[in-house]
């Protein structure tokens, strides 16, 4: 049996499709998808995925061209929002892993301990030119690291 080794710095990673939400700006409602652009259950964002076994998720808005590529585009895209940040909470115990991410590059990167989960909260960004700035936060994913 071989494994694949992925490269250095590789993850799964997600991607987090932010959507209106009828007129809530108090919460952020999102989609989720993997690189292949097929939709993903908000409770099954894993580590694991795509081949990978690092104990870290990425999760990213994805690009105006991934968007045109992909065949199930969600509707109602809100093109306002974008990642700001993220905090984290480990579900089931302490880890002492860091609880705080803030976005690079419309993305975050965050730890999970083998065997855990963690809760995730995605900050949002908005502003425009009819409004002032303000931020929301997404329903609560779940972040898994488990074979």
């Amino acid at each position: 049996m071989t494994t694949q080794t992925p490269k250095p710095l590789e993850m799964a990673t997600y991607y987090v499709v932010p959507v209106r939400s009828g007129g809530d700006k108090h919460a952020q409602h999102c989609r989720y998808f993997n690189p292949k652009g097929e939709p993903v259950s908000a409770d099954q964002l894993n580590c694991h995925a795509h081949g990978y076994s690092n104990d870290f998720v990425c999760l990213a808005q994805p690009t105006a061209d991934q968007l045109a590529n992909w065949l199930n585009i969600p509707e109602g895209i809100d093109t306002e929002a974008e990642l700001f940040a993220a905090v984290a909470k480990t579900l089931g115990g302490s880890y002492q892993l860091p609880n705080m991410f803030m976005a690079r590059e419309r993305r975050v990167v965050v730890p999970v301990a083998d065997n855990s989960e963690r809760g995730l909260l995605l900050i949002f960004a908005h502003g425009g030119s009819d409004h002032p700035g303000y931020l929301t936060a997404s329903t609560d994913p779940i972040i898994r690291n488990t074979p």
